[in-house]
Parts: C-alpha cells; sequence; structure tokens
C-alpha cells in the first residue's frame, strides 16, 4: 500500500537560490552561457569562489525559460539521494515527476533498473518548451554508481533539456563516450575572471567610485577573483568607505584565501564572530534553527550579515533560508573543529532536536549520530522504523545504522531488528539470518521481552523467508505470527514490486506449493489474511494464474475476478496487473485480440492512480505482443524506438520481460542473428536467477528463432530443454501460447522422441497447440498470406506451388522431410486450405510460377 515518506526532502536544496540585488549583469560571460541552449551538456569548471554559482543564477533571470537548480552537498553523494533530489527539483519542469517516482527508491530492483531516469525521460519530453537544469558543487560527487546512472540519463535526455553542471573539478564521466561532440559546452575559471570594466561596475554597483589606478591595484591584487573582490568590498565598508585600505594591497599570494577571510571576519563585532562560528556545522540557515543552536537572535544576525554580503547565499525568495558561501563555510569549520568536542557536539545535539521538533527528521538524524548523539538517534530510530520500513525507506535507514558504534548492535533490539530489514532489502540474507540470531539471543538472555518485541522479531523472520523464497519455513512463520497477533493489524506486503506474472515474482514460490502441496498452501492463505488489515488479492490471483498455466481457464476466471476486486479495493497494483494480464491471455487464446487489448487498456486507466509508470511500460510491451500477434509491425517499431530497447541493454528483472517482447520483435523482423545474441544474454540472466518460467519462455523463442533459421539442430535441443523443463514445472501454456511456431517444434520432437516419459506430455502440448492456432487468427484473404506466413514458410510455399514433393523441397532447403511436413501443416493451417490441391488451387496467382525457388 502507498505510504508517504517519513523522511521527507530539504526544500532549499532543490529550489533557485534567491538572487542579491547587487548581481552583476556580465555580458561576455552571459554571451557564453548562452550558448548552453544550444547545448545538450554544460561543464562548468572554476575553484572555489570564482563566482559559478551566482553567474549562472543572473544569466537565468535574463533567458525567460524554466528552470530547476539542485544544491548538492557531502550527504548527497549516495545514489539514492542525488536522484531523489533531481527528481524533486524537476518538478519544476513537470508537477508530476515527484510523486511517479517517489515509490522507485523504495524498491532496489527498480532502482537497479533506473526505472527513475525512464520516468524522468519521459514526463521531461512533455515539457512544453526548453528548460534549464542546474546541478551545483558537482564536486562532491563521486560514487561511481551515480556518475554511471548520469551518463544514462545525459544519453537519452530529451532534447528541449540544457543540463548545466557546476563543478570545482572536472566530472569524473566519461564523456567522449556519450557522443556529445558539438551537443557539449564547457566554461573553465578564465571565464569567470572578472576584467577591469567589470571590476568597475562591481564597485559601484555597491556604492564605490574608484579611480583607474585603485581599480588596477584591485584587479592586480584579486587576479579577477570573484571572491576576493567581495572581501575587499567588505574590507572597505569595515573602513567606513575609506579608500586608503587599497594603497596596502600588494599582488595575489598562495594565502589569498585565508588572508581575506581573516579581513571579513575581523570587520565583524564578537557577537558576529561567535555565531557565525557556531553555525557554520549547518548546512542551511534560518533565524529560529540558529537561534536554537546559538542562543543568539538567529534572524537579526542573518539579516545584518546578509546585507552587509557576508558570504551568504539565500536559498528562497523570501531570504528565510540561507547557506554559507562554500569557501567561507569551509574556513569556519576548520576553526570550529579547534573547539572542544563536546562543545562541537552539544551544538549538533541542539541542531538535531529544533529538526526533529520542526519535522525535519533526516537532519535531525545526521545532527545527533555526527554529534555522537546516539541514544537520541536509537529514540528516533524507535520511532520510525516500523513506518519507514513500510514506505521502503532502507536505504536511509541502513544508512544510519552503519554510523552506529558497534556495540548497538548486540545491545539494542530496535538496531538488530532494523538491520535485519535492510539486509534482506539489500539480499543478503546470510548477514539478516545473523541479525535475527542475535536478537534471539537477546530475548534468551533477557527474558521476558514484551509482546512486541516478540511479534517484530516474528515478523523479521517472514520477512524474510518470504524474500528469500522459503516456502517450507514461511508456513510456521506465518502461523506464528497470526498466533500471537489477535487482530488483523498490519498492512499487507506488496509482494510484486515490478512482474507481469506471479511466476517472475516472489509470489513464484507459492504456485510451486499449490502444485506439490494445495493444502498446505491453503493454511499459510489462512494465517496470511488473518495477520493483515485488507486482502490484497495475492491468493486469489496466485490461485488463478496457476489454473490459467496449467490450462484451466473455468477454474481460472472466477480467481482472476476476485483478484482484481481485492486488489483494486485494497490499491495494490502488483496483483491487479498480473490479474488483469492473465485475464487478456486468456481472451487472446480464445482469439480475441481487441478483446485482450480491451482488458490491457482498463487496467493501463486503473493503475494511473497509483503514479507507478514502471506498471504502464509492462502494459505496453505486452500489448506489443498482442500487436504481432496481428502483425501489426509499425506499432512495435515505434514502442522499440521509443523504449530505447538495444540488445546490450542491461537485464534485470524489472527490464526482463521487455527485452523478451523485443526479442520477439527482432523474430518477426527476421533479424534472427540479434535475437539469439538477445535471448542468450536473458537466458544466462534468468539461469543465474533461477527464473525458471522465463528459462521456459526464452528457450522457446531460441527454439523458435532457431528453426525460422532453418537450424533443426539448435531448434531440437532447445525445445527439449524447455520441454524437460515445463513437465516437471507442469507448465501448459508457456508452449500453447506461442501457437503455430511451436507446431512444428513438438512434432520434432515426437518424431525422434524416445523418452516415453515425456511422450504423453508433448503430445498433450501439441494437441492443445493445434486446437489454439485453429482460432487464433482471423480467417484471411489470399491476397495478405504473404502477411501471414514466416519466410521459411513462403520459400516452401514456392515449391509447393511449383508441384515439388515433400521430399524434393527437403534435399532443395537441406531440412528433414519431419520439419518440410511440420512447416506444410503450419502453411495449410494459416491459409485454412486442407490439401496440397486446394492451396495450390487458391494461391497460384499470388506467387509467380515462374520463379525460380
Amino acid at each position: 500500500m502507498a505510504a508517504a515518506a517519513v523522511v521527507g526532502l530539504l526544500k532549499t536544496k532543490y529550489s533557485i537560490p534567491g538572487s542579491n540585488k547587487q548581481l552583476l549583469t556580465r555580458q561576455i560571460l552571459n554571451q557564453r552561457l548562452d550558448e548552453a541552449l544550444t547545448c545538450k551538456l554544460t561543464i562548468l569548471t572554476a575553484p572555489a569562489g570564482y563566482g559559478k554559482t551566482t553567474a549562472v543564477l543572473k544569466w537565468l533571470e535574463g533567458i525567460s525559460l524554466p528552470s530547476a537548480w539542485f544544491s548538492i552537498d557531502a550527504d548527497d553523494n549516495d545514489p539514492v539521494a542525488f536522484w531523489n533530489y533531481s527528481c524533486a527539483a524537476l518538478s519544476d519542469i513537470n508537477k508530476d515527476i515527484g510523486k511517479d517516482t517517489a515509490y522507485v527508491f523504495s524498491s532496489q530492483e527498480l532502482f537497479k533498473a533506473n526505472m527513475h531516469i525512464r520516468i524522468l525521460i519521459d514526463h521531461l519530453s512533455n515539457a512544453g518548451s526548453d528548460f534549464v537544469f542546474v546541478i551545483d558543487d558537482f564536486h562532491l560527487i563521486k560514487n561511481p554508481k551515480i556518475l554511471e546512472a548520469l551518463a544514462y540519463f545525459i544519453t537519452y535526455q530529451p532534447a528541449n533539456m540544457h543540463l548545466l553542471i557546476l563543478s570545482r573539478t572536472n566530472p569524473r564521466m566519461k564523456l567522449t563516450k556519450l557522443g556529445l561532440k558539438e551537443n557539449l559546452l564547457r566554461l573553465g575559471a578564465e571565464d569567470f575572471l572578472f576584467h577591469t570594466n567589470e571590476i568597475d561596475q562591481f564597485f559601484k554597483a555597491r556604492g564605490f567610485s574608484l579611480q583607474h589606478e585603485e581599480l588596477e591595484r584591485i584587479e592586480n591584487y584579486t587576479e579577477g577573483w570573484a571572491a576576493a573582490l567581495v572581501a575587499v568590498a567588505i574590507s572597505l565598508n569595515a573602513k567606513t568607505r575609506n579608500h586608503s585600505v587599497i594603497a596596502g594591497f600588494e599582488s595575489c599570494s598562495q594565502q589569498i584565501e585565508n588572508y581575506l577571510v581573516e579581513d571579513v571576519i575581523s570587520a565583524w563585532t564578537i557577537e558576529q564572530q561567535d555565531f557565525m562560528e557556531k553555525i557554520s556545522l549547518l548546512d542551511a540557515l534560518c533565524g529560529p534553527l540558529c537561534e536554537a543552536v546559538t542562543n543568539y537572535d538567529g534572524s537579526r544576525l542573518l539579516k545584518e550579515l546578509y546585507e552587509q554580503n557576508s558570504f551568504l547565499i539565500a536559498l528562497d525568495e523570501t531570504n528565510t533560508w540561507f547557506r554559507f558561501h562554500h569557501l567561507f563555510r569551509d574556513f569556519l569549520r576548520e576553526k570550529l573543529k579547534k573547539k572542544d568536542t563536546a562543545f562541537v557536539h552539544e551544538l549538533h545535539r541542539k541542531a538535531g532536536a529544533w529538526f526533529e521538533a520542526n519535522g525535519f527528521i533526516g537532519e535531525a538524524m545526521e545532527h545527533f549520530l555526527k554529534g555522537a548523539q546516539y541514544e537520541e538517534s536509537l529514540v528516533l530510530m524507535e520511532k520510525l522504523w516500523r513506518q519507514m520500513t513500510s514506505c521502503g525507506e532502507y536505504s536511509k535507514l541502513f544508512s544510519w545504522i552503519q554510523r552506529l558504534p558497534d556495540k548497538y548492535s548486540t545491545d539494542m533490539p530496535v538496531v538488530m531488528l532494523v538491520e535485519s530489514f535492510c539486509h534482506v532489502w539489500r539480499e543478503d540474507y546470510k548477514k539478516a539470518w545473523e541479525c535475527i540470531k542475535k536478537l534471539e539471543h537477546y530475548m534468551k538472555t533477557n527474558a521476558p521481552v514484551s509482546e512486541a518485541l516478540q511479534k517484530d522479531y516474528i515478523v523479521a523472520i517472514a520477512n524474510l523467508h518470504l524474500y528469500k523464497g522459503d516456502f517450507d519455513n514461511l508456513a510456521p512463520a506465518l502461523k506464528n505470527a497470526a498466533s500471537i497477533s489477535q487482530d488483523a493489524n498490519i498492512d499487507y506486503v506488496d509482494l510484486n514490486l515490478y512482474a507481469i506474472s506471479s511466476y517472475r515474482a516472489n509470489t513464484n514460490m507459492f504456485l510451486k506449493a499449490i502444485q506439490n502441496n494445495p493444502a498446505k498452501f491453503e493454511l499459510l492463505a489462512k494465517d496470511y489474511r488473518a495477520l493483515i488489515r485488507i486482502d490484497s488479492g495475492y491468493v486469489p490471483l496466485i490461485m488463478g494464474e496457476y489454473y490459467y498455466e496449467h490450462g484451466k481457464f473455468n477454474e481460472a476466471l472466477p480467481k482472476l475476478a476476485a483478484a482484481i476486486d481485492d486488489a483494486t479495493k485494497a490499491d495494490c497494483p502488483g496483483a491487479l496487473v498480473p490479474a488483469m494480464v492473465t485475464l487478456a491471455k486468456i481472451k487472446r487464446a480464445n482469439g480475441d485480440i481487441p478483446g485482450a487489448l480491451g482488458i490491457v487498456e482498463e487496467c493501463e486507466n486503473r493503475v494511473e492512480k497509483f503514479h507507478r509508470p514502471h506498471w504502464r511500460y509492462l502494459l505496453n510491451a505486452f500489448k506489443v505482443r498482442l500487436y504481432l500477434d496481428a502483425g501489426n509491425i509499425e506499432i512495435a517499431d515505434k514502442w522499440v524506438e521509443d523504449g530505447h530497447l538495444g540488445l546490450f541493454h542491461e537485464i534485470t528483472a524489472v527490464k526482463e520481460y521487455e527485452l523478451i517482447v523485443l526479442a520477439r520483435f527482432l523474430i518477426a523482423k527476421q533479424r534472427y542473428t540479434d535475437a539469439f545474441l538477445l535471448l542468450n544474454r536473458l537466458l544466462s540472466f534468468a539461469e543465474a536467477k533461477k527464473r525458471i518460467h522465463s528459462v521456459v519462455e526464452i528457450t522457446n523463442l531460441l527454439a523458435i528463432t532457431a528453426l525460422k533459421d532453418l537450424d533443426e539442430e539448435a531448434a531440437e535441443k532447445n525445445i527439449k530443454k524447455a520441454i524437460s523443463i515445463g513437465k516437471e514445472e507442469g507448465y501448459v501454456r508457456s508452449f500453447v501460447d506461442e501457437l503455430s511456431p511451436m507446431i512444428p517444434l513438438l512434432e520434432l520432437v515426437i518424431g525422434k522422441q524416445k523418452n516415453t516419459r515425456l511422450g504423453s506430455y508433448v503430445k498433450k502440448l501439441l494437441r492443445l497447440t493445434k486446437e489454439n492456432a485453429q482460432h487464433a487468427y482471423a480467417p484471411v484473404k489470399s491476397d495478405s498470406a504473404v502477411n501471414i506466413l514466416t519466410p521459411v514458410e513462403k520459400k516452401v510455399l514456392q515449391y509447393i506451388l511449383n508441384a515439388c514433393t515433400n521430399q524434393e523441397i527437403a534435399d532443395e532447403m537441406g531440412i528433414t522431410l519431419s520439419t518440410v511436413k511440420a512447416h506444410t501443416g503450419s502453411i495449410y493451417r494459416k491459409l485454412e486450405v486442407k490439401s496440397r490441391a486446394q492451396c495450390i488451387k487458391n494461391f497460384r496467382e499470388i506467387f509467380s510460377l515462374n520463379m525460380q525457388p
């Protein structure tokens, strides 16, 4: 069930900073920045204090284009944090981005599949005009996963987006591989240096009218460095506008930064100095927060210092929130480090308390942890961990746990519990079990423990076995949980976050359980329902899909209908989508492709409210398969182009189904070499992940592709492998749903079948496939035969029309007699004829008899 995030985002980090009325319009620099509007990517690289942020802010004021801004800090070197804030910032361009990407960050698989980036690209492509996205302080990003994902984003970013990256150093991305060429603009430190006339304008804007020799001395001293110019202006103010201070300036030195900062600080009152030093530990500043930390009048002092232009930057238009210029903040923090550690920790404690009281949970935890306030951290975690795990905020929880001293992992039950859930999320089941065993030891040595802890312990065990796919141990864990809980008071766990079928989600173990021990599954379902507040639809879904796969449509239909009703009431897309897709498969199996498409479109309408666009992507892929069945290649062509799918796309569980449909598209386009390549990559992935249902579908497609490419040996090898697995798993529709292309493969196996154990199974599959193939296609006119037959079947038909015998066709094409018979049988079914004579009579006019086969 969808829930709002517990740890919110600090809005000042993804808001465009406020502009200072004294900002100077720099025409030459603006002209260079204007070139960014013709490029996908602009990189602005210069050391601290060169005015990168200020220059871009002033430029944005003059271009009248929508813009978004993300100010990075050190905590954003985490991939989830980086992309969470990027999505929040880009919500200024498309308001749906934030709510449509939020859920991705709670799923390891969805995040690894870059689903948030795909959603971003789709939404940004619909922006009404060009826009600018600025990422400031990018030098703080060193995580290779962020750099890799950003490179992917840049590769596919829409043409109407212009990305500006501001950094002290060159980004560590491999930009040459992005193929940007003329779409990349670079600005360096030299572009930001102030020239003489700009220095003159800079001081005039601050009320100083300087002589030429004074300007020359300042230029020599500062070398056009923006931060130095600001410091000189502050120094002049401090000397009550006495220009004689300029006479003391000499040439710039390596220590200019420290000298100027010291000069600025010396202009402050003692109160201001103490205030600024204490608040330097804060990333964002507002009056009440600063007052809580320092006991000074924070609002008054911030206003005074901002009006003095003391390296403070407004983060909003109302001048409520500020931050230090990083150059100045770093200097002040170095001074603060020299203070007593306990003193600094107390400042962090005060900051954490203020943030907690005002609902900024993430910032509160950061300050508690930085200030070694571990008891306060644990109290806050105890309050929030259940809600956070329910929302999927594992990444943040895990980062907090890692920063606690080791002793807490054995002394505090909440740490053991949270750590076990986090390790399950990370798919590190061994470490999760170690945490549970530590908790078990704690409970034994500290008996008796509370009923709440006992229940949490059992739920942790059930959670581990559920995601590990261990049905045998899950059943007793759920039974224990149901027995200890008097009332159903747990929100359901969405067991399927991204799969179009229960066979390819965590629910697969339940399907196996139905086959092996139906009674045990019924008991587990009963215990599960006793625990949750509302039925999510998974129990009838699992049964409905099981019946469908086994070809029992009459039993499947009521279960699927119940699953759809339950899932709709519970707002559970993980059960709703597979249920409606399976219903559409039944329509397809009955030859009603328009009806199947109608069900999918209804499903699209229902999932729209969940703001989880990846379900729409999966449904689009399923629709493409239906269109391929109907011979509509044009729609499939556009789908491939819009989805940025390729042979070497990274394979994840989230992307697997779309890539399988891509393989079907390649087969339909007769690109057999490409299809083999992609299918073999998919097979390696599916086998490594033990995704049995996927293995069968992929192996079937490999067999179909091989037969179409006249590689009978490979076709036989693959179909036998698929049949062997399918027999063990009880699969039926996985074969029958391939329709006509499956028939010659099954006939090939029967013709060479020596294994009587598989014989009856294969014959059953063949019979059902033939029955389904008969009404799977609408009646065709003779002039559309060319659109129905495969290339190999067209060649066989040419030989038939030229009166060649089956043996002659086999000899000419280099295939076996049984394969020729399989092809002729498929041709007769598709063309709706019953004999060779009828085929020749009906279709001789379509094909030229004079063409040599």
